[in-house]
């Protein structure tokens, strides 16, 4: 529908959409602009999604409606897509397109075959870079699909994935599953350079074999206790991101009867690791008030500095050095 003012000779004062439909990616950019018309872009999908527009297009020779152009969109698809190349299995999301801002919010989607749920803002200025804040939600997806799928990640894979084919356990285990939260901002197109807050859990039969505790089985390999048997099977923690640098605060890894905790950072440019761990050979063995509990305190209280470690460097030139002697006298391990 047009709005339009008699006898002006400028034309209408502005185009009215209300409309529900079934349309292609292409044909749905074509009706907004800017920022609106980029977000349809990025998604690339062999199915049409049902999509609700509202909104209303302003005649630029009416400056009195400057920035008054909107639009409201409600998208939905049950079937698979992919978002700046990383797979979907499902998504629907409501947009509110201002003129320096961009609102998606009830975001649901399927990834890595877990269930998402987001809000982002996209800021818009009139001059200068766009910027994003957001909260993000992924619960039970699997580990590394999760990971494979980004590309943003390529460089980091391999030493978040589990090395279970050089395992000599059996392969036929349940896949390591992946909770996540997000709460952050940042530039638009460099998600490198974000700051925020995020919470993770991992759920992982094969935990022991992550680069994270792979300088720990090499030195418990030399002692009297078999790493391999401690069981670990859930990684946890808080964590704070700015730029490449994550920061854990603390990051727990827990087994049957074995916890470890660690404090530190992993920079994502590198994959460098600076971390103190501590292990608890039997942290979680028995109640707290049991007999047992005390009894497995007792003995292992001796060992309590000696399996104190720094954990520092690259993944080719990792170094980690017990933290037992005060000036650090114990020779690294490499």
């Amino acid at each position: 529908a047009f709005s339009s003012r008699m006898g002006d000779g400028k034309g209408p004062i502005s185009l009215r959409i209300d409309m529900t439909a079934k349309l292609t990616l292409e044909d749905a950019a074509k009706i907004f602009k800017g920022n609106v018309a980029q977000i349809i872009a990025d998604f690339q999908t062999e199915d049409l999604p049902i999509t609700r527009f509202e909104g209303a297009i302003f005649n630029s020779q009416y400056p009195e409606y400057a920035d008054q152009t909107y639009f409201d969109l409600t998208a939905k698809l049950g079937s698979p897509l992919t978002f700046k190349g990383v797979p979907l299995d499902y998504l629907s999301f409501d947009l509110y397109g201002r003129s320096t801002l961009t609102q998606l919010r009830q975001v649901e989607l399927g990834y890595a075959d877990g269930q998402g749920l987001a809000q982002i803002d996209i800021h818009t200025p009139k001059s200068g870079a766009s910027t994003l804040n957001y909260q993000f939600t992924l619960q039970d997806a699997e580990q590394n699909q999760a990971i494979q799928s980004l590309p943003q990640l390529d460089n980091l894979e391999t030493k978040l994935q589990s090395t279970s084919s050089n395992s000599s356990q059996p392969s036929a285990r349940e896949p390591a599953r992946i909770d996540l939260q997000l709460n952050g901002q940042g530039p638009a197109e460099d998600p490198l350079r974000h700051a925020g807050l995020g919470q993770i859990e991992i759920r992982n039969e094969q935990l022991g074999t992550i680069q994270l505790l792979g300088p720990l089985s090499k030195i418990l390999q030399n002692t009297q206790f078999n790493f391999t048997s401690f069981n670990l099977n859930l990684l946890r923690g808080n964590f704070h991101y700015q730029n490449q640098l994550v920061t854990f605060d603390p990051l727990r890894i827990d087994g049957t009867r074995t916890q470890i905790t660690a404090l530190g950072s992993l920079n994502l440019s590198n994959q460098a690791l600076n971390m103190r761990l501590k292990l608890s050979l039997f942290g979680n063995f028995g109640k707290p008030d049991s007999n047992i509990k005390k009894i497995s305190e007792l003995i292992t209280k001796p060992l309590t500095n000696l399996l104190e470690f720094e954990l520092t460097g690259t993944p080719d030139q990792q170094k980690i050095r017990s933290l037992y002697d005060p000036r650090n006298l114990i020779p690294l391990f490499e």
